[in-house]
């Protein structure tokens, strides 16, 4: 039972590991998917102080 949890976890974390070191192609840059989040959160929570602008369109 506990080694299938196990055996679980390790292909999320290999998984996980893939999505976060590949590159994203973003706002006309090739990005890892951190920077993206953060550089998008930041666009949000400005277009939140400035709603006239609205909200950016999030595409990778």
């Amino acid at each position: 039972m506990y080694e299938n949890r196990n055996s679980s976890f390790i292909k999320i974390k290999r998984e996980l590991f893939t999505i976060f070191s590949d590159t994203f192609h973003y706002n006309g840059k090739d990005m890892y998917l951190s920077n993206i989040v953060s550089d998008y959160t930041k666009k949000v929570i400005q277009a939140l102080n400035q709603p006239e602008k609205g909200v950016p369109e999030f595409r990778i």
